[in-house]
């Protein structure tokens, strides 16, 4: 049985995974869920302020924008927050990122060397993490096409 997941369930998974984590350790988490909009990004942070946050977790590269920093800037500019996938140049900002370009490329070349023809990407959003997976996509596609070629050309 194939299982498909979206990447909204990996992310319900990840932050489970997380409240737990920090549950076991000892610590009260909040999750606010955002959608994609950015001005609720920035209140959220906003109510993070309210609730007196001793850190925070951002998941995800669409919390890299300028609403966002905005926010982080006047209502928590001394609270230490980690984000996941996403980076802003602030002081008390530490990321984590992942190289999704190449990641994807990867993916490209597997499916094409186990014989999957008809590739495609879709997204959803536009946002800084699918901008590189599509980027990835394209430059894995374009590298196919080369080969392609060659191989007909040499024949």
């Amino acid at each position: 049985m194939e299982s498909t997941k979206t990447i909204y369930d990996i992310a319900k998974e990840a932050a489970y995974v997380i409240e737990q984590e920090l549950t076991r350790r000892g610590y009260t988490c909040i999750t606010l869920s955002t959608r994609p909009d950015p001005e609720r990004k920035a209140e959220c942070i906003r109510i993070l302020e309210q609730r007196w946050a001793e850190g925070a977790a951002l998941m995800g590269s669409m919390f890299g924008t300028e609403s966002v920093e905005e926010s982080i800037r006047e209502h928590l500019p001394h609270v230490p927050i980690a984000m996941a996938n996403g980076w802003l140049d602030l002081p008390n900002v530490y990321a984590v990122l992942a190289d999704e370009a190449h990641g994807v490329e990867q993916c490209v070349e597997l499916l094409a060397k186990q014989g999957r023809r008809r590739l495609a990407f879709v997204e959803d959003l536009d946002t800084p993490s699918n901008s590189s997976k599509k980027q990835g996509f394209q430059t894995a596609m374009l590298q196919l096409m080369t080969v392609c070629r060659s191989i007909r050309k040499g024949k």
